[in-house]
């Protein structure tokens, strides 16, 4: 279909086969038909209005009248076939250009990042400092990843997105984020993984104990329990067994995270705030505060439109301008960075208060000196 991501293509597969449905015409079939551009125009027509009167009916939203237009384009996209969109349009229902989700808060992220699945921590801290998609996480490994120092300290971490596809670009991540990731990979390798340029930022979930690691060797064999099996299991050998963990199964695990932690509380089909596109959110309503929002679209991924050919920086200036966003950008109170950073504002009130205060004795001597203000009476020698 001509999709990069997999949800998407999902979406789009399944709008598509409706209109295929529709026209009862497999895709060769309705390429080789839709030569014939009046006639796919009013086939085209035909379903759209069927969908928005169901739309009017409150069957569906009007956002999903517009996923079957997109569905139907994409593949005419594909195969040649012209089509006016602006008259197919013109039969679609107003709908939605945002969505009514929030972005989460620091409190929120700050319960995920605390969950026992080290995971949870790792995709938290660094969806949330960088921006990134979700999708993204199916190319990053452990060589794109590149640790940031400044006067002996990691300050930053470079993340190289889409590593050779020709939507490739970079962004930076937090030094929290960097810590948790670099302690997860250690974790890892502690256990038995070999890890390498290669390895991917998160895999399946592997057993540590002997008694998971034989319990888990009894199931796979298919034998019946024997309580044996507890002294001989070998977990070490389920963590070189490594596998990426894809899309689906790293929402998965978000998600029973938030259950866990009580950020989900209804069975319902949309939240206040999206499980993974609200990390998104948070990256981009905080680094704003701080950073050019240039720079901020830079690293999230965005063409800035006719500015690409004009608005050009420098990776240095944009990991000075990301440094000032850190402290926005960390969740867990007890990171160096928030300490540094209520350091400098204690600092920096203090300093306000000594100048207000002496502006004030300042203006004081002045009125006294002026008969404004009555001096005051000296006290006599105590005997």
């Amino acid at each position: 279909m001509g999709v990069k991501a997999e949800k998407t293509w999902v979406g789009y597969s399944a709008d598509f086969r409706r209109f295929l449905d529709f026209v009862k015409l497999d895709p060769d079939a309705l390429v080789e038909r839709a030569q014939d551009r009046k006639w796919f125009e009013q086939q085209t027509v035909d379903f759209l209005w069927i969908q928005r009167q169901r739309a009017e009916a409150k069957e569906v939203t009007a956002n999903r009248v517009w996923n079957y237009e997109k569905a139907i384009k994409c593949f005419c996209e594909m195969n040649d076939v012209l089509v006016n969109w602006r008259k197919m349009e013109r039969t679609l229902p107003s709908a939605k250009r945002h969505g009514d989700d929030r972005t989460y808060t620091r409190e929120e992220l700050e319960k995920l990042a605390r969950c026992p699945d080290p995971r949870v921590a790792v995709m938290v801290l660094v969806g949330a400092s960088s921006g990134i998609r979700f999708g993204a996480w199916k190319w990053l490994r452990w060589k794109h990843v590149q640790p940031v120092e400044m006067d002996g300290r990691v300050v930053a971490a470079k993340l190289i997105v889409y590593a050779g596809e020709p939507e490739q670009y970079f962004s930076f991540i937090s030094p929290e984020a960097w810590r948790a990731l670099k302690g997860y990979m250690d974790f890892r390798s502690v256990h038995g993984e070999t890890i390498g340029p290669e390895s991917p930022l998160l895999r399946t979930r592997f057993l540590i104990s002997v008694r998971e690691a034989s319990i888990e060797e009894m199931q796979r064999s298919n034998k019946k329990y024997d309580e044996g099996l507890n002294q001989k299991g070998t977990p070490h050998l389920f963590a070189k067994d490594v596998r990426q963990l894809n899309e689906g199964a790293a929402r998965n695990v978000l998600e029973r995270a938030a259950w866990r932690v009580g950020l989900r509380l209804e069975l319902k089909k949309r939240h206040e705030v999206r499980i993974t596109h609200g990390l998104r959110k948070f990256f981009k309503s905080r680094a704003e505060q701080i950073m050019k929002p240039a720079n901020v679209e830079i690293l999230m991924g965005h063409s800035l439109g006719v500015s690409d050919s004009y608005y050009k920086v420098t990776e240095g200036q944009l990991l000075a301008d990301y440094v000032k966003a850190i402290p926005l950008l960390t969740v867990l109170p007890e990171s160096p960075e928030l300490k540094v950073q209520e350091n400098e504002r204690e600092v920096a009130l203090q300093t306000q208060y000594q100048d207000v205060k002496r502006t004030l004795d300042e203006l004081i001597t002045y009125l006294r000196a002026s008969g404004v203000l009555p001096a005051i009476p000296e006290r006599a020698p105590q005997s």
